[in-house]
């Protein structure tokens, strides 16, 4: 059985819109193993002055860590397993004042790890997740989609877009309801999204 991983950082819980499109397409999702992990609930650690010299020291150096510095990188290589572990990864969050929250950032800054997601060698970049597929949930107040005045305003999708060709991610779903700030639409607009969160779904499932 395939598997999909959930990353998640919705803390407005039900009140989330993001949740509400997210919960539609894992409704729809069959033939999968899915797993989340909330990020509101467990935060992503940041790179410290202990962490940060451990991973160049092992990831870049190929040296052997200390207990201490094992249990400094033991939370970003949690993330990175799983991610390793899964076929499908969904990204969900709302944006945040033009790109992703800081958790949703962090928990990358984690996850690409040189060796594990991506390389380099003589040819330059590789990436190393080749044969998964990603999708990114979100959701805005503001319609920054293509050909709108505030288009070149959104920092996320870009950001996402970059991630999943760094890591060598071949498929990347993009499912957002923007302009939420329009209540007359709003429901107009999550119903549209959810829509295309069921077709999706259909091809995680197959």
């Amino acid at each position: 059985m395939k598997k999909t991983i959930i990353i998640e950082y919705t803390p407005r819980n039900q009140r989330s819109r993001t949740k509400r499109i997210l919960e539609t397409l894992k409704s729809h999702i069959s033939n999968n193993e899915i797993e989340t992990i909330d990020l509101a609930q467990n935060l992503p650690p940041l790179f410290d002055n202990h962490s940060l010299g451990a991973y160049y020291k092992r990831n870049y150096g190929g040296e052997i860590l200390s207990s201490q510095e094992e249990e400094s990188m033991q939370k970003f290589d949690y993330y990175v397993e799983k991610i390793l572990q899964a076929d499908t990864i969904i990204i969900a969050y709302p944006m945040f004042n033009f790109s992703m929250p800081a958790a949703v950032k962090a928990f990358f800054d984690g996850m690409l790890q040189k060796g594990k997601t991506w390389d380099i060698n003589e040819s330059g970049y590789i990436g190393l997740l080749n044969n998964k597929r990603m999708v990114l949930v979100t959701s805005s107040g503001g319609d920054y989609s293509q050909g709108t005045p505030m288009e070149s305003m959104d920092l996320s999708t870009p950001m996402i877009k970059q991630y999943a060709s760094f890591v060598g991610i071949k498929y990347l779903h993009i499912i957002a309801a923007q302009g939420l700030a329009n209540s007359e639409k709003e429901e107009e607009i999550i119903a549209k999204t959810e829509n295309t969160a069921a077709e999706i779904a259909s091809i995680i499932s197959n």
